[in-house]
């Protein structure tokens, strides 16, 4: 078996007081992990900037970015707070000022039909045996018609996209959610293949996560009151999460 532990959070919303207690007990969390022969990730499903922060509001959100990448975090799903306020031109620096993939699959620029620039779809890490991949989505709320964006459904789209990851190698398939609980158990009953959805946007602490489907579904709450804590214990051969 390849043990992962996915620690996660959501909705930290500028509350960065928060963020050097859970760098600190992700790097020692994280060491611990390594130590046994495990792999471990911290990932963000999004919404860590915000307004009420003065050096995120000043920035729009980048500050808010460095200072994920400065705490040690591989991964971010795309949240609401800056492109709703800012527009989707800000995401290009937000993916800048993080340095690690800003993922989202269903925010196309009506312009070029391509996704906004600065956003990556889906990507895919190997962790030992298993390749895992990331699917990225967020909420389309009806705030972004004023910006013309398309924005499919994740229902619509994460079929096809489970299947591009799977011919470039992936076995596990992982959701990094920014669309709700509701919608990510929605997204779990309707379509098979799904191991894994991290999520965000309505701030449940999901514990223990729920499983649909047979998809695990898991979110931290918000304002960094918690880490989740994941540990997945994925079959070699199928990448499928066996406990």
């Amino acid at each position: 078996m390849t043990r992962l532990t996915i620690l996660h959070t959501n909705d930290l919303h500028g509350r960065l007081e928060q963020l050097t207690r859970i760098a600190a007990l992700a790097k020692r969390l994280r060491h611990e992990v390594e130590v046994s022969g495990g792999y471990c990730v911290l990932w963000d499903a999004g919404d860590a900037e915000d307004t009420t922060l003065l050096e995120s509001s000043l920035t729009k959100g980048n500050a808010v970015m460095a200072m994920l990448r400065g705490a040690g975090y591989e991964l971010e799903a795309l949240g609401n707070a800056s492109p709703l306020r800012y527009g989707p031109q800000c995401v290009r620096d937000l993916a800048a000022q993080f340095g690690q993939p800003l993922i989202c699959a269903n925010m196309i620029d009506p312009q070029t039909q391509q996704l906004v620039e600065g956003l990556t779809p889906y990507v895919i890490r190997r962790y030992g045996e298993i390749n895992v991949g990331i699917i990225g989505l967020t909420d389309a709320m009806k705030s972004y018609q004023a910006f013309k964006l398309i924005m499919p459904a994740p229902q619509a789209i994460v079929p096809t996209l489970i299947d591009e990851v799977k011919a470039l190698g992936a076995q596990t398939i992982v959701v990094l959610s920014h669309c709700g609980s509701q919608k990510d158990r929605a997204l779990a009953q309707t379509v098979s293949g799904i191991d894994l959805i991290v999520g965000a946007h309505d701030h449940q602490a999901i514990d223990p996560p729920w499983v649909v489907n047979g998809t695990l579904i898991a979110q931290a709450g918000f304002y960094g009151r918690y880490l989740g804590r994941l540990d997945l214990d994925l079959d070699p051969i199928t990448g499928r999460i066996a406990g």
